[in-house]
């Protein structure tokens, strides 16, 4: 995962704080959302079960601001326009949430 971050095909890259911690194991997304309270993160990414085995490696974007504990996935070379955008407030977590709705596996590409 870590070199899609190093060397995107993108001229943008997601600004990210890359925690590898097994204390991270099976943690609940309101852990996290409770985990970020007080920081400057508004969304925090999560390489889950899910993320290692499916072939796409779909990473669970968690909503830590506007609705904290809302949950889409977003390819890794998407990773950036998520972050990017909500950064930015180019668009809401709202907004992205309903357009992964709109696919059929509730993922960004």
């Amino acid at each position: 995962m870590a070199e899609v971050w190093e060397t995107p095909s993108e001229p943008f890259v997601a600004d990210l704080t890359v925690v590898d911690d097994d204390a991270f194991d099976k943690v609940s997304v309101n852990d996290f959302v409770s985990a970020a309270e007080g920081s400057d993160h508004s969304v925090v990414f999560v390489a889950d079960a899910k993320t290692m085995s499916d072939p796409d490696h779909p990473i669970l974007a968690i909503d830590t601001s506007e609705e904290p504990g809302a949950t889409f996935r977003v390819v890794p070379s998407s990773m950036w326009a998520v972050q990017n955008n909500v950064a930015l407030g180019n668009l809401f977590f709202s907004e992205l949430a309903e357009q992964a709705r709109q696919t059929s596996d509730n993922t960004i590409r």
